[in-house]
């Protein structure tokens, strides 16, 4: 009698665990689907204790903002904009900073990673994703609409909690805002 409660016990699990696995499968190709065609990105997040505005654009084209600092690139060259201290330095584009990170998610890294762990709670999923190119797991949680609310992933090689308080895909953004000319009065320093 106990050996064949051991032998149900185990089944249970084992059939409840495949069954979370396609659910989170099928929720996955559903989140998948909502962003393939995401071109444009306006969000507002927060993470380190810091509140940021994102615009961006496939392509490694955005505007970030934080209180007196703006990032501004077209995917090619970067301008690092303080408005307190009236400064600008350009440089050519990089790709290691919050922004592109928080871009590369949207636009390539929800694409391509494969599932780990998938679960619901309350009115969230929550996705946990290895992202096969960097061998780095992600976590995002998104409402039942899937758009995200959370996530967690490295960046300088520290996890960090990402709280997303807005975010919309497939925004009109007006192209010049991804360009940049130093205003008069502003000191210019030059990397390129």
């Amino acid at each position: 009698m106990k050996r064949n409660l051991i032998i149900v016990v185990v089944y249970l699990t084992v059939v409840s665990y495949l069954f979370a696995q396609a659910l989170g499968e099928s929720q996955l190709k559903a989140l998948k689907a909502k962003y393939a065609k995401c071109e444009t990105i306006d969000a507002t997040f927060s993470y380190d204790g810091k509140k940021f505005n994102l615009k961006a654009r496939k392509g490694g084209i955005y505007r970030l903002k934080h209180n007196s600092t703006l990032v501004i690139t077209n995917g090619k060259t970067i301008w690092n904009i303080n408005e307190g201290t009236k400064k600008v330095v350009i440089d050519n584009a990089l790709s290691n900073n919050p922004a592109s990170a928080f871009e590369s998610l949207v636009f390539d890294v929800i694409q391509n990673s494969k599932l780990v762990k998938f679960t619901e709670e309350d009115d969230n999923f929550e996705f946990e994703l290895l992202n096969p190119k960097s061998k780095n797991k992600i976590v995002i949680t998104t409402n039942k609409s899937y758009t995200i609310k959370k996530i967690q992933m490295p960046m300088n090689g520290i996890n960090q909690n990402i709280t997303v308080h807005s975010f919309a895909i497939n925004t009109v953004l007006n192209p010049k805002q991804f360009e940049y000319q130093p205003e008069k009065g502003y000191e210019v320093i030059d990397l390129r």
